[in-house]
Formats: structure tokens, C-alpha cells, sequence
């Protein structure tokens, strides 16, 4: 699964793959407190994550992007 390798990876900024461990451990289940103690996320950041990625997929785990230059 694409989301585990993003979690594993070594190479990969840590905000991208704390975005994606809150996807998996959603899908395996764990409760919406419990993605919060184990991540450290704010449950407004937890369910941001949470339905972006409902929205559109892994792209809706990268950074929107933002105005200026």
C-alpha cells in the first residue's frame, strides 16, 4: 500500500508521512482519539487530513497550494 511506504520512508518529509499514518491507522480502525494520542495531531488537523484524503486521495496529503509569490 502506497500510504505504508509514505509512513516507512526515510526520505520523505515527516509532515507527508505523519498525513499518511493518520490515513492508515483510520483505515485499521483506530478511533479519532486515538489517532490523536498516537500522532500528536489536533483533532481539527486529524479530521483535515482525513477528508482531504476522502476528497482526493493520496494528492489531498501533499500541500495546497498557497497565494503570492
Amino acid at each position: 500500500m502506497e500510504l505504508e511506504a509514505m509512513v516507512r520512508s526515510h526520505k520523505l518529509e515527516r509532515r507527508y508521512g505523519l498525513r499518511a499514518q493518520v490515513i492508515v491507522l483510520s483505515h485499521d480502525g483506530h478511533s479519532l482519539d486515538g489517532i490523536i494520542k498516537r500522532t500528536g495531531m489536533t483533532r481539527p488537523t486529524v479530521n483535515k487530513w482525513r477528508n482531504r484524503f476522502r476528497k482526493l486521495g493520496v494528492a489531498g496529503l501533499k500541500d495546497a497550494p498557497r497565494p503570492g509569490k
